[in-house]
């Protein structure tokens, strides 16, 4: 049986997505909750976002509203937790030694639908990207 105080922060974390600026200071309430991360996430993009379990909980959680490689590019997050495809595009085009499987994407990119308007916004503020 959970406290008061507890339903209401589990009720709080059920929302699909939330944005935390201060990911160590989550990840500590999270775990005194008894939330357990998703392992594979937290390797591969711990910084910038985090999902965790409890029972039927799942929260999911980023950190970060922003992509930094040599440019900063603002992420548009979807509930699903995904970048948009304009999003996926942009990170592309920050590869400078691409592989052949990052030119895959990208071309596979070029043959969705994205919004185009972000990245002519981006670009013609910055011609470096």
């Amino acid at each position: 049986m959970m406290s008061g105080r507890s339903e209401t922060i589990h009720r709080f974390l059920s929302d699909p997505f939330l944005f935390s600026p201060n990911r160590d200071e989550f990840k500590r309430v999270i775990y005194e909750l008894g939330y357990t991360p998703y392992f594979h996430l937290e390797k591969a993009l711990g910084d910038i976002a985090g999902m965790f379990f409890k029972e039927e909980y799942v929260v999911k959680v980023y950190y970060s509203d922003f992509m930094e490689f040599n440019h900063v590019i603002p992420i548009d997050w979807n509930a699903d937790f995904v970048m948009n495809k304009t999003d996926l595009v942009l990170s592309k085009l920050q590869i400078h030694n691409a592989l052949d499987k990052d030119l895959a994407d990208f071309l596979a990119l070029l043959l969705v639908d994205f919004d185009d308007s972000k990245i002519i916004e981006l670009t013609s503020s910055d011609w470096g990207l």
